[in-house]
């Protein structure tokens, strides 16, 4: 016979997983509808892809981009796992920038489950009911839901939306092991678990180095659980155990993580001294002073929505409610029922900062790994200010939660939509993605070899592209064999020679860039030596195919996209 409190637990354990499943499974269905409208494609995204198709040809995770053939590139394993599953997924659902977005939105769709069930776990040290419990979490998982920086990272084909799933999901298993260490003293149910959220932290590492970055908070979680004695400061054995689970953590992290880099160092020898020197020329090297500076300028110009290629969305209404809760955050750590709790909160988001400071590279993507512990420090402020007082009735504190949860999301939500709205007029004012690479087919034959950029990468096989970059890297060249009196390097036209490159897709920002320079040169390269010679190429060797308006695509320094109606055109190479 089954008892009462086994229906009732059953019955509690079902609600919880439904509702958390009902959320991600709505959001997944909701954002198909603009997954591809929604952020304009960066190159980045066709640079991953196009590197996991060409680890695919060649068999092998040690293999660089079929497009890059000057532009110098090293092998790694740090994206390994990443282009793993691109492999996977590409295989079974065909190669197309609607296929690589929808990795990303499932990946974001999982993170909003498991963001659910770890808010719920987090807040009931509060004593509330599951209800109540339940509400906090959805308050939070609304919140994320309707952030605008959320549903880019999960819109786009890049690694930051995985290492957020990652760190929630290592959060989940880790809080949940320490929670029940104590009720339930299975201690090698502890260090299996403990062992287990090492294993996936370390896995991270094979999907980007800011693995480091998402592994901060997680190291604050067990600083707070071993220095506050949380197990039992009364038994020798309990404390014992802990800091046993805490070794079994460490090792089983450092053992995946390592995995890595010796993966790293059979593929290249040189994998330190290459990687170090590629990280010098992103700023990886610079002083501490600098990259304080730095630090302060990446969240500038977040803010003021200023960047490079990478359209910024306006998320200033997160800097201001975060930032809010932030602040009341550390006028409530004089709170006993809270302190802990927000210390490692916000002892977790600080030492974010500075592993952001340490590594010393600011992209754009990456803010959305302060997302988790964002969130789940708004939804603890929740719980707290509407179940503080016992004498509040239950009735009006659901409904101060409900308003709470429908006041916040419209706010976030609001500026969401502003923005899809900005975005479709530009759409409606630019070819959208597929249109662009349509006209691009419908002038270039099939397994011709051609000299474009990456962002049309999905529109030839595999070795047929080489990408813009190599044109930089040969004019370095051409200066460093100049300047040093040492032999040619050869020039524009024998580069497209002795690749048999038939056509040349030609973008409006080149010109740009070059009438600018050096301003831009860190997107192709110094143009300087190959430009003038370029142009008599084109003028004297090639005719026009074709010749498309493209702001976006055509033009992908963002503060210029709408600024002109910029033009791609497609060139035929002469024979001789």
């Amino acid at each position: 016979m089954i008892s009462g409190v086994s229906i009732k637990q059953t019955s509690n354990l079902t609600i919880s997983l439904v509702i958390p499943i009902i959320l991600a499974a709505g959001y997944f269905i909701i954002n198909l509808f603009f997954l591809a409208e929604y952020p304009f494609v960066h190159s980045d995204e066709t640079w991953l892809g196009g590197l996991a198709r060409s680890m695919a040809a060649e068999g092998s995770l040690a293999a660089t981009e079929s497009f890059f053939d000057l532009y110098e590139r090293n092998p790694h394993a740090l994206k390994s796992l990443f282009h793993l599953l691109q492999m996977g997924w590409t295989a079974l659902s065909g190669y197309t920038i609607f296929s690589l977005r929808l990795l990303s939105l499932t990946a974001g769709s999982l993170f909003l489950f498991f963001l659910y069930r770890f808010i719920q776990e987090f807040v009931r040290f509060l004593h509330l009911s599951k209800p109540a419990a339940r509400r906090a979490a959805l308050f939070g998982t609304f919140l994320t839901a309707s952030d605008l920086q959320f549903i880019y990272a999960s819109h786009t084909g890049r690694q930051e939306i995985w290492l957020v799933l990652l760190l929630i999901v290592v959060l989940c298993i880790t809080v949940r092991s320490m929670g029940k260490s104590v009720q339930f003293p299975n201690y090698r149910k502890l260090w299996r678990q403990s062992a287990l959220a090492g294993l996936i932290l370390g896995l991270a590492y094979g999907f980007h180095p800011n693995a480091a970055v998402i592994s901060m908070p997680v190291f604050a979680c067990w600083g707070f659980y071993l220095a506050s004695g949380k197990a039992d400061k009364n038994s020798r054995q309990t404390q014992r155990t802990a800091w046993q689970a805490f070794l079994s953590f460490i090792l089983a992290y450092a053992a995946a993580a390592a995995l890595f880099f010796i993966a790293s160092l059979l593929m290249n020898g040189n994998f330190i001294s290459d990687y170090l020197a590629y990280g010098e020329s992103l700023g990886v090297k610079d002083s501490v002073g600098r990259k304080i500076t730095g630090i302060y300028g990446y969240y500038q110009k977040l803010f003021s929505q200023i960047s490079g290629t990478y359209y910024t969305p306006d998320i200033r209404p997160q800097f201001f409610f975060y930032g809010t809760v932030y602040v009341i955050s550390l006028f409530l750590l004089a709170n006993k029922t809270l302190r802990s709790r927000l210390g490692f909160l916000l002892s977790g988001a600080a030492l974010t900062q500075i592993a952001f400071i340490a590594i010393g590279r600011y992209g754009q993507p990456s803010v959305v790994l302060n997302l988790p512990l964002a969130v789940t420090l708004a939804s603890l402020l929740f719980a707290f200010f509407v179940n503080r007082s016992e004498k509040f009735p239950e009735k009006n504190r659901r409904t101060a939660e409900t308003g709470m949860i429908l006041l916040f999301t419209v706010l976030i939500l609001g500026n969401t939509l502003h923005t899809f709205g900005e975005v479709r007029q530009q759409i409606r004012e630019n070819s959208r993605y597929e249109a662009y690479l349509a006209q691009i087919r419908e002038a270039v034959p099939e397994n011709e070899k051609v000299l474009g950029n990456i962002n049309a990468e999905p529109a030839f096989a595999v070795g047929d592209l080489y990408d813009w970059r190599n044109i930089g890297a040969l004019a370095e060249m051409i200066e460093s064999a100049e300047t040093t009196d040492t032999a040619g390097w050869g020039s524009f036209a024998d580069y497209i020679r002795s690749r048999n490159i038939a056509y040349i897709i030609y973008p409006g920002e080149l010109d740009v860039i070059y009438r600018q320079r050096p301003v831009w040169n860190g997107l192709y390269g110094p143009l300087d030596a190959v430009y003038k010679e370029m142009q008599m190429f084109l003028l004297d060797q090639c005719e026009i195919v074709s010749r498309f308006s493209s702001r976006t695509y055509a033009m992908r320094i963002v503060r210029y996209q709408q600024e002109a109606d910029w033009k791609v055109t497609v060139y035929r190479v002469k024979g001789d």
